[in-house]
């Protein structure tokens, strides 16, 4: 039987179907959030990646150049105090001068490689610390990620069920009572359907007059509106 209780019904429907509409769009916004936050901590990840091997490429040109300055040390070295080495003062007192600038050259290289070592060991560092906390996020994400697709694929099952639900529920109902309910959602009420709690209209709050609560209980199947809110009103014993 057609009675506008079968409206409140079909409104409780449109309601969960909403709720779950809502919740959909609430979890891809904060999956979206997450997904953005994710973005800008492997841009973070990448570039101190970067700055490290900048460094780490650095150190590795500096020690080979402090190793060519040695090994040029070690040849002039060897040259001047070699048997076949000429006794030539002149020739002696270059190969000094030569032995002398690689020596001065190579210690300002040894304070360079120090200096670049205790930067890429202080980035190492924070990289360190940076990865893992990288890593936690990325385990955090693929969760989240996991839990999301489920969720809303159970939310996408539901809200296919709901709308089938309501359509069929739609089928039960006269054209009258349709039109009615329609008339009233359209309007952009939360709820085209409330009951009346006492004297008031449970969507607005709004005291109804005398004469309208009168009819609404003495012609229950009679569609009756509030004069606020223009919701259709339901009694709550129907």
């Amino acid at each position: 039987m057609n009675t506008l209780i079968n409206l409140y019904h079909l409104q409780s429907k449109y309601d969960r179907l909403n709720e779950l509409k809502r919740e959909d769009r609430k979890i891809k916004l904060h999956f979206s959030h997450m997904e953005a936050s994710a973005k800008l901590k492997f841009v973070e990840w990448k570039k101190m990646q970067k700055t490290l091997e900048n460094l780490q490429k650095i150190l590795k040109d500096k020690e080979i150049h402090m190793k060519d300055l040695e090994h040029q040390t070690d040849e002039y070295t060897k040259s001047m105090y070699s048997n076949r080495a000429s006794k030539n003062p002149k020739e002696l007192s270059d190969l000094q001068k030569k032995i002398q600038i690689l020596k001065e050259n190579l210690a300002t290289v040894e304070s360079d490689v120090i200096e670049s070592m205790n930067q890429v060991e202080i980035e190492e560092k924070h990289f360190r610390q940076v990865d893992a906390d990288f890593n936690r996020l990325k385990q955090d994400f693929n969760k989240e990620n996991a839990w999301m697709k489920a969720r809303t694929q159970e939310i996408t099952q539901e809200i296919r069920a709901t709308e089938d639900d309501i359509q069929h529920s739609r089928e039960g109902l006269s054209q009258e009572l349709l039109d009615a309910f329609d008339h009233a959602f359209l309007r952009g009420q939360q709820s085209a359907v409330v009951y009346v709690q006492g004297a008031v209209c449970s969507g607005c709050g709004t005291t109804l007059s005398r004469r309208l609560i009168d009819s609404v209980h003495r012609n229950p199947g009679e569609i009756h509106y509030c004069e606020n809110c223009h919701r259709i009103l339901v009694r709550k014993n129907d």
